[in-house]
């Protein structure tokens, strides 16, 4: 697993990508200043640990 310092997680997720992704829930892994990855929750909690997740409580 790869270590991040902040992950966000059940957060309904709006990406600027070409195709708009979306994802509900989704998550966000975080290192220093920058953003490790996007995506679906499950995949993003299986691929990244962190000492610190925040549930979204489904929010945007």
């Amino acid at each position: 697993m790869t270590q991040a310092d902040l992950i966000l997680k059940n957060a309904i997720v709006l990406t600027m990508d070409l195709d708009f992704s979306q994802y509900d829930p989704g998550a966000i892994a975080i290192l220093g200043n920058s953003i490790l990855a996007v995506g679906d929750e499950k995949e993003i909690l299986a691929k990244y640990t962190s000492e610190k997740i925040i549930d979204c409580n489904g929010k945007v």
